[in-house]
């Protein structure tokens, strides 16, 4: 009676996978030698080589298998995020709590201005212009390195 189901032969597995005909042969001849069913001395014969190669290439088989089935993190492994982003992001942060800190700072001013009321103007007296003293500004040197520099005295001639 016939399996059923998928081929669970390494010949049928290996078909599919990407590689030469030669490679998939001595995959198949040194997985053999491991299970028992090619002995070493006609999987050497068969492969062409001799007994240090063959086991250099067993080794090599068993530790690639191990690597490759070593555990890993579920899913897929983390992107290595650029700088750039990072400070794109942090400075998309930094807006967000300025315009958070202004949204409070303007609902501030509106509780004070409901508390307190309207304030009330008061009347500033109008500042005199420049130069308009009510007294006509002398033209000597003198006078204007006094009023410009307090405290020092102009050299008497």
């Amino acid at each position: 009676m016939a399996k059923r189901g998928r081929p669970n032969h390494p010949a049928a597995l290996l078909k599919n996978i990407a590689g030469s005909p030669e490679a998939k042969d001595r995959v198949l001849t040194i997985l053999g030698s491991l299970c028992g069913t090619v002995d070493i001395q006609s999987a050497m014969a068969r492969l062409g080589i001799g007994m240090t190669i063959f086991k250099r290439w067993r080794s090599i088989f068993l530790r690639c298998t191990v690597q490759a089935l070593e555990p890993r993190p579920a899913g897929r492994p983390l992107r290595q995020v650029p700088p750039e982003w990072k400070r794109i992001r942090d400075l998309e942060r930094e807006v967000h709590e300025l315009k958070r800190d202004l949204k409070l700072t303007r609902l501030r001013e509106e509780l004070a201005l409901i508390i307190r009321g309207p304030a009330t103007k008061k009347t500033l007296p109008k500042a005199k212009a420049a130069g308009t003293s009510g007294t006509k500004p002398s033209s000597s040197p003198s006078s204007v390195i006094k009023k410009e520099t307090p405290g020092l005295q102009s050299p008497t001639v």
